[in-house]
């Protein structure tokens, strides 16, 4: 290094420079062999903080969040009760015990903030995506001896209609986000998407929407690889998964049967397979809270009938057998004209 700076004749300024340091403070982190650590003196700004009583204070602790929201796991999601406490009244906050309940988590959480590691040339890195109802988040981590390190946390909040994606939307959502604010680890590196979604499936279907076409394109330029998740093998990884884990299953819902399926009536199921699916269906019937069953006639229900009945109309069709004819000669035979007499015209001469 001293070898260029003399060759460039560039200068360093001795209070700007450290070597043969265990640690130092290098734009606001501090730095060493082990990793990057969250500056100490902004953690301890978060613990130290009271009860927040005025929309002033609360913005204060949102702010100090952000200045670390490297650092924690899913901070729009820990930061979510705040948020709510200034929407319900612009002058005053209210708040209530699931503020009071993210405020300890938060200060608990900042008592053991992580430590970041930095991956090296060539290193393959892993990201887990989460979506929530108000937010989606990404944890990027490398593996080195059998371990998960942190490379980074990414969070963003859902507004508008972003909140009324479908899982699986704001599953791709929340994996662009995180090449938009991690492009250079993007770029350098080679990215293992771990989702139990068909998220491939969904980002190489041509017929998808137009949202779902732009953002095919803009993650084109990477060189991104999707896996199922495993077993997490890192305790942050593990509480990344997690934390904040909501129930995505319906409780109500509405069951639309065939016209001539007579549920009204009373039976007795005798045949082994018809117990096991009435065991099933009561097992399902009890997860809902409430469920209404209605009748569709027959004629609006011609299209789901006919898709159903398709594999089965196919191979009484084709059949099993396929046979094989070898044709000798054309089907069609074609007309030979030929000239029988020759007589004399004016094209002798020039012929």
């Amino acid at each position: 290094m001293f070898t260029i700076l003399k060759q460039y004749k560039m200068r360093l300024s001795p209070t700007k420079c450290a070597f043969g340091v265990a640690s130092r403070k290098f734009l606001g982190f501090m730095i060493s062999r082990r990793g990057i650590k969250a500056n100490p003196e902004k953690i301890q700004a978060i613990l130290d903080m009271k009860i927040p009583k005025t929309t002033k204070d609360i913005q204060s602790l949102t702010g100090r969040v952000a200045a670390l929201i490297w650092f924690i796991s899913k901070a729009t999601d820990r930061c979510a009760p705040f948020f709510k406490a200034l929407k319900v009244n612009k002058r005053s906050i209210t708040w209530t015990a699931e503020c009071d309940k993210a405020f300890s988590e938060l200060k608990e959480y900042m008592s053991r903030a992580p430590l970041l590691s930095s991956p090296k040339p060539g290193d393959t890195l892993t990201i887990y995506l989460s979506v929530s109802t108000t937010a989606v988040s990404s944890v990027l981590v490398r593996l080195h001896e059998g371990v998960d390190h942190l490379v980074h946390y990414v969070s963003k909040t859902l507004q508008y209609v972003k909140v009324r994606y479908s899982e699986i939307e704001k599953l791709a959502f929340a994996l662009v986000v995180s090449a938009r604010r991690l492009r250079p680890y993007f770029q350098a590196h080679t990215i293992h998407v771990l989702t139990n979604l068909p998220l491939r499936q969904v980002l190489q279907k041509p017929e998808t929407s137009s949202r779902l076409v732009k953002w095919i394109i803009e993650l084109g330029e990477f060189d991104i690889h999707y896996k199922p998740r495993p077993a997490t093998k890192g305790q942050a990884v593990a509480d990344f998964i997690s934390k904040f884990t909501e129930p995505q299953a319906s409780t109500s819902t509405q069951i639309i049967t065939e016209p001539n399926l007579p549920l009204s009536q009373d039976f007795t199921a005798k045949n082994i397979s018809v117990t096991a699916y009435l065991q099933y269906t009561r097992h399902l019937l009890a997860t809902f809270d409430a469920y209404n069953i209605s009748q569709v006639p027959h004629f609006e229900n011609s299209h789901a009938d006919a898709l159903a009945r398709l594999a089965t109309v196919l191979e009484q069709v084709i059949g099993h057998n396929i046979h094989i004819e070898f044709l000798d000669q054309p089907s069609t035979q074609a007309l030979f004209i030929c000239t029988i007499d020759h007589n004399p015209t004016w094209m002798d001469l020039i012929l």
